[in-house]
């Protein structure tokens, strides 16, 4: 094991104490990996495997840490996945409810009708359009006013709140901030007293970060022996659902003895680039790679893009969803060889295939792109063609975890590119692009920011793009 890791995580590893552990690390620095080898060491001491369980973030991770351990009695999990099991086995059956079900409700159940005045016809469109092209910003926003209500917190009524109350009850369906909820209130029930209390010794909570104070107050309640909390608090970017970095550790800490651990050895990314982002790091980062890597801090614009993409393999990382769509379907225009999984939803590129049932929106799409395309079925295989392609757009938030050879940011300058730049910029711009490193209440832009530009391995470019461009 020693000749695997570096003396920092080998510090980690084989911590004998019984306190509970916070390693905090930086970007590419190993600490899933470190905490596989903590719990791998643990087994190695004899500790019964039933007795561990580790929560990942993702499916994906889980399934990347069964790779690693290979001992299918630990209990390796996601925190839905776990509440889900406990729910199932208390007798609380409800069918999950996704919140593209209930696009597909409110279409239905919300229409005016053929009978209806033009204007409500007309209003009716427009808030379905906003629906399918922000559904991940209206989910949020209902996921976090509920978790504050269980928090007995008031804040504003989200759009479209009513309605999806009025959709999971016709249903008899739950989200997965319910199950949260419903699962923490099982945590006072003889169920949890006889079937979850001490059942286990060691738990482990990966990008513990992106975790919310409710979750924790779950896994609290299993009265474990130690806990392991492993993440990076400049990597803390999911507040909108509810997370909060410093109030988990305050809360474990209120709970149990805790000692803190660091990883600061980057093994991701090139010296440059390493470099660079310390500047919005808490926590100094060394590159274990030699080579100098590339940061470019002069803007590029959309040309220099396509002519990079000619030649490799290029990741766009950027803050909005909207923008994303509006980039792809310049691209699509173009026939850019990438992968475009944005621009159409699945239940679009469905309809197209089918030449059936389309909706005002998908047709405004259609007529500016198919005229480039001819025919929907030429415009889908020009798609499926492209679907295992390395060079694609994501939100930074969905590029967490993740690293890539080049990344272009798009839309998250740091106050240092934009006075590189020369850039001019009002108030509602700088808001929309930037942040203020010294104003705690932008300290998630900030963490946005660093997310995005420890991404790539080598080759690290920003860019501008104005949502107003036609």
């Amino acid at each position: 094991m020693s000749a695997k890791f570096t003396k920092e995580q080998l510090k980690f590893i084989k911590h004998p104490g019984t306190e509970s552990v916070i390693l905090t690390a930086t970007a590419g620095s190993g600490k899933t990996a470190s905490a596989a080898g903590r719990l791998v060491w643990l087994l190695e001491q004899g500790v019964r495997p039933e007795k561990i369980i580790f929560f990942s973030f993702t499916n994906d991770a889980v399934e990347e840490l069964r790779n690693r351990i290979k001992n299918e009695r630990v209990n390796i999990t996601t925190i839905h996945s776990f509440c889900l099991t406990a729910l199932a086995k208390s007798k609380k059956f409800k069918k999950i409810a996704d919140f593209h079900h209930f696009i597909n409700w409110y279409k239905k159940k919300a229409n005016p009708g053929p009978k209806a005045r033009a204007d409500e016809k007309i209003l009716f469109n427009r808030r379905c359009s906003k629906l399918e092209e922000q559904h991940e910003y209206y989910s949020s926003q209902i996921s976090k006013y509920k978790m504050l209500l269980q928090d007995n917190v008031k804040g504003r009524l989200p759009d479209f709140y009513i309605d999806y109350c009025k959709f999971l009850k016709s249903t008899g369906s739950r989200d997965f901030t319910d199950m949260l909820i419903e699962t923490y209130r099982l945590t006072d029930s003889n169920f949890w007293d006889d079937e979850m209390y001490k059942k286990y010794d060691y738990v482990f909570v990966d990008e513990y970060q992106d975790t919310s104070s409710l979750q924790l107050k779950i896994l609290l309640k299993l009265k474990a022996k130690t806990y392991h909390l492993i993440g990076d608090r400049n990597q803390s970017i999911y507040s909108f659902t509810g997370s909060n970095c410093l109030a988990i550790e305050k809360l474990l800490k209120e709970e149990k003895p805790t000692l803190e651990y660091s990883l600061s050895k980057n093994f991701r990314s090139d010296m440059n680039i390493v470099e660079h982002s310390n500047n919005y790091s808490s926590l100094k980062a060394v590159a274990n790679s030699e080579k100098p890597g590339n940061v470019w801090l002069k803007l590029i614009e959309e040309k220099d893009v396509l002519d990079m993409m000619k030649e490799k393999d290029v990741v766009l990382l950027v803050r909005t969803n909207s923008v994303i769509r509006q980039l792809e379907e310049r691209f699509l225009i173009k026939k850019i060889p990438m992968r475009y999984h944005n621009i159409f939803s699945s239940d679009e590129l469905q309809i197209i295939r089918d030449k059936k049932g389309v909706t005002p929106q998908l047709n405004r799409k259609l007529k500016r792109i198919l005229p480039e395309f001819g025919r929907g079925s030429e415009l889908i295989k020009f798609i499926d063609d492209n679907l295992d392609n390395k060079t694609f757009i994501t939100t930074i938030h969905k590029s967490k975890g993740r690293e890539f050879p080049t990344c272009v940011i798009v839309n998250s300058l740091s106050p240092d590119i934009i006075k590189y730049n020369g850039l001019e910029l009002d108030d509602k711009e700088l808001k929309s692009l930037s942040f203020d490193p010294e104003d705690p209440e932008d300290n998630e832009a900030k963490n946005v920011h660093y997310v995005a530009i420890t991404r790539p391995k080598h080759e690290l470019y920003f860019m501008m793009y104005d949502e107003n461009l036609k």
